[in-house]
């Protein structure tokens, strides 16, 4: 009985093509795992990004009835308001 070679190399070949392939489909399940935390921590985080800018613009808002907090906004960091918020003369 004659071996046949290029059957065993063949077959050799399909085996490891599907270990490769095996690893690949485990690599690409955990990208795709790490990457939906991703956007979950993302999406997280621009709704407390929106949080926080619709409380500034309500503290931005209040300073044009009492320009008292303007002082209180500069010492948090926060100083780009509008200008006529810090013109107003107080009532």
């Amino acid at each position: 009985m004659q071996r046949n070679f290029l059957g065993f190399a063949l077959l050799g070949l399909a085996i490891i093509s599907a270990l490769v392939t095996a690893y690949l489909c485990l690599q690409t399940s955990n990208a795709m795992a790490g990457n939906k935390r991703a956007n979950a921590k993302i999406a997280e985080l621009q709704g407390k990004m929106a949080a926080t800018e619709r409380l500034l613009t309500e503290a931005v808002e209040y300073s044009k009835k009492n320009p008292a907090i303007l002082q209180a906004l500069r010492s948090a960091g926060i100083t780009n308001f509008p200008a006529a918020a810090a013109n107003q003369p107080r009532r």
